[in-house]
């Protein structure tokens, strides 16, 4: 049972008139998603209660299943080395979001530094990459799924306006977690990666 889950998404499906469901594990459509989800949340200034909404943005042509932005962002993707950087930053700068902060580049795993950056957040919106040592529909031994924290600023602090963390994963959709909840409910997401992560990053992103 998929526990949380507000809305239903499934990249696989809306990527499959392009490049299949291999290929939309392969070229990284999971990130370019999670950049449009994001972009989503912030145009609707964190409201959970247009969840559906989002994802039917995310199916159509002017979602991240875009033939045209998938195949530059793959292209661009697909050529090793630091490209994927190169990626990243275009479709962040497409979506109308910039980079402001890269808090963990690729290191070792631990939910415990991630619970940590959720439950006392500085940013809003997140893109999270992880890796695994197995490969799963959607999912080629890496993934990208994204978080959004509903912030405002208090005495010179930002503070979390409500205690949900909302979560997106491309392969499945949008998730509304509360705080209390979360150390047992990412604890159950990750085994529909099989259970072990192994490494992960964290970048944050805002309105440009």
């Amino acid at each position: 049972m998929i526990i949380r889950r507000i809305a239903e998404f499934d990249q696989t499906v809306a990527m499959s008139g392009l490049t299949g469901r291999s290929q939309a594990a392969s070229e990284g459509a999971c990130h370019n998603f999670t950049i449009n989800w994001l972009s989503l949340m912030f145009q609707d200034n964190g409201d959970i209660r247009r969840a559906k909404q989002r994802m039917a943005k995310l199916g159509v042509r002017s979602g991240a299943g875009n033939p045209v932005l998938q195949k530059a962002f793959g292209d661009r993707w697909g050529e090793g080395g630091n490209a994927y950087k190169m990626a990243d930053k275009l479709m962040i700068q497409i979506r109308g979001l910039k980079e402001v902060a890269l808090l963990k580049d690729y290191s070792h795993f631990s939910q415990r530094w991630l619970e940590s950056v959720l439950l006392t957040p500085q940013y809003a919106g997140y893109i999270y990459s992880f890796w695994f040592p197995m490969k799963v529909v959607g999912a080629d031994g890496a993934h990208t799924i994204g978080f959004f924290r509903s912030v405002s600023g208090r005495q010179g602090q930002l503070v979390p306006n409500d205690a949900t963390i909302v979560v997106f994963d491309p392969n499945y959709g949008e998730f509304h977690v509360p705080e209390a909840e979360f150390h047992k409910w990412f604890r159950k997401f990750r085994t529909y990666y099989g259970g072990t992560v192994t490494s992960h990053m964290v970048k944050c992103v805002a309105p440009n």
